[in-house]
């Protein structure tokens, strides 16, 4: 992924990024869609025999917010639209990233009411949602939100010489096998919003997403209480090909505990990829979204 500099042209975004007065984040659309999706991965609970896993997703969002205190909160919204041969999706894993974090800091909605069960996922690294008596039926659609607070470890040392003293910060956002995702023209939207105080609009870098059927940055701005975020739009995109997206900024925006070597950062070395079928008792249909942390000299090189 190739850094790019950024000035931002403070103007109020086209998604109006806002903050709620308890200082915790929180976003307003102009669209009907809300926000916002990263990880979801689908776990149809049912003999394999009996069930075929089938569907599009024509709205996919993510958005993910840079805390003051270096913690990350991410929000996810994905609507599916069940295949209409396809058998009823009952569960999602949501996949987090290999940090810390808290399964009572989650919540999480279908169609607006309130998930039955979040429990700790026996299949991936993260949440299990239960959609219950909430299942989308075949031929039907369904919107899962959900947000994930205080997600903590996640921001490692940014180590280009063009700049001193940054972080870095980088997403992978959940994708499914193609055997089960048919989407074609989903509205993407993939958004990262950098600390408030401590990141002036001529601060911040991006990164060229990688394998992005859009353009290379959609928008670079600022939110309406002032926080700089980066947005990557299209229509034209699917949710089974791996999307990379990424942004650094001065270290100084965050406490320096917040700041995770690279060094010690050491996921487990199997399961990175996507559409990894695992026949237990039953068959599940994991597709883990892999929240990773860049090696800047592997994978993120300047022109």
């Amino acid at each position: 992924m190739v850094p790019q500099w950024s000035n931002v042209t403070a103007v109020v975004p086209s998604t109006n990024l806002q903050r709620s007065q308890n200082g915790k984040s929180q976003t307003i659309l102009k669209h009907s869609s809300r926000f916002i999706a990263l990880i979801l991965v689908l776990t149809p609970m049912t003999s394999a025999s009996a069930q075929t896993y089938r569907f599009t997703l024509p709205v996919y969002e993510v958005e993910a917010y840079i805390e003051e205190d270096g913690s990350v909160t991410l929000y996810y919204y994905m609507e599916f639209l069940n295949d209409s041969a396809a058998s009823p999706l009952d569960f999602v894993d949501l996949a987090l990233p290999y940090a810390n974090y808290d399964l009572r800091n989650i919540e999480a909605t279908i169609n607006d009411n309130p998930m039955p069960e979040v429990n700790d996922s026996a299949y991936v690294n993260g949440a299990e949602l239960a959609l219950k008596q909430y299942a989308i039926p075949a031929g039907q659609s369904g919107t899962v939100i959900a947000t994930v607070r205080g997600i903590t470890d996640i921001l490692f040392p940014y180590d280009q010489d063009d700049r001193e003293n940054y972080v870095n910060f980088q997403i992978e956002p959940n994708y499914f096998g193609s055997e089960y995702d048919r989407s074609r023209n989903t509205a993407y939207r993939m958004t990262i919003i950098l600390p408030p105080g401590g990141v002036g609009t001529e601060d911040g870098v991006y990164y060229n997403p990688e394998k992005w059927p859009g353009d290379t940055i959609s928008e670079a701005s600022t939110t309406t209480d002032g926080r700089v975020y980066y947005s990557w739009y299209t229509e034209n995109a699917n949710v089974h090909t791996a999307y990379r997206f990424g942004a650094a900024f001065p270290a100084t925006a965050v406490p320096e505990t917040a700041i995770i070597p690279e060094e010690e950062y050491n996921p487990p070395s199997a399961g990175r990829s996507s559409g990894l079928l695992r026949f237990l008792n039953c068959l599940r249909i994991q597709v883990p979204f892999w929240f990773f942390r860049c090696y800047f000299h592997s994978n993120c090189q300047k022109e």
